[in-house]
């Protein structure tokens, strides 16, 4: 009779456990998140919508959250929950295109956030984490974000050092200007023409003395 009776037993653990379960879900109330990808990484913010302290504890969380309930927009919400996670810390991308979702995990086992994106920003999300992972090879990637490496540059030679110039020799191509003409030799028998400290230069006049300068004039 023990043994008939212990299938029926697990069995109704297990359906009071899934109620259970169900009934925590319920209880849980709508959430809001709230995902950014920037230079920095990635980062999540979830917000739970009407807030009361049953939702809280369903969620594992302090009633003392309701002091933190703000309005946004007419709508009572309180965050609940928030991860961030840098460019270097990620180690795997996993895609969820049927619904959107980026996964990210951090270590490679551990989810470490899920990015639901509407399909107007999905493209422009994958493209922007793309630009930020995409070449790296410590992460792993599905094809969709893998980078083609960039193309190398030509290596500019390098610039040769200044040299102060060296002296310069200008060859001319024209001849020189002939030398003046030489004197003319004279003949025998004619006087050679007086070398130029030979030739007399005019006396100078005697210098005037006081006398002579109050002489009358005659």
């Amino acid at each position: 009779m023990l043994t008939g009776s212990l299938p029926l037993t697990l069995a109704l653990l297990t359906a009071l456990l899934l109620l259970l379960l169900l009934a925590v879900l319920l209880l849980q109330g709508e959430d809001l998140t709230d995902c950014v990808v920037d230079s920095r990484g990635v980062h999540v913010r979830r917000y739970l919508l009407h807030p009361t302290p049953v939702k809280l504890l369903a969620r594992l969380r302090s009633p003392a959250l309701m002091a933190q309930v703000t309005d946004s927009n007419g709508t009572p919400l309180v965050a609940v929950a928030s991860r961030d996670v840098p460019w270097s810390a990620i180690a795997r991308v996993q895609l969820w295109p049927e619904k959107t979702t980026v996964l990210i995990y951090s270590p490679y086992w551990w989810t470490a956030a899920d990015l639901p994106c509407t399909p107007f920003t999905y493209a422009d999300t994958l493209a922007y984490i793309r630009d930020k992972i995409g070449r790296k090879k410590s992460v792993s990637l599905p094809p969709e974000l893998i980078q083609p490496p960039a193309p190398k540059q030509p290596k500019t030679p390098p610039r040769e050092s200044w040299q102060p110039p060296e002296s310069v020799i200008v060859l001319r191509d024209d001849p020189l200007p002939e030398a003046d003409e030489p004197l003319p030799v004279p003949e025998a028998g004619e006087a050679a023409p007086p070398a130029e400290e030979d030739i007399p230069f005019a006396e100078e006049p005697p210098a005037m003395t006081e006398a002579d300068d109050t002489a009358p004039w005659s």
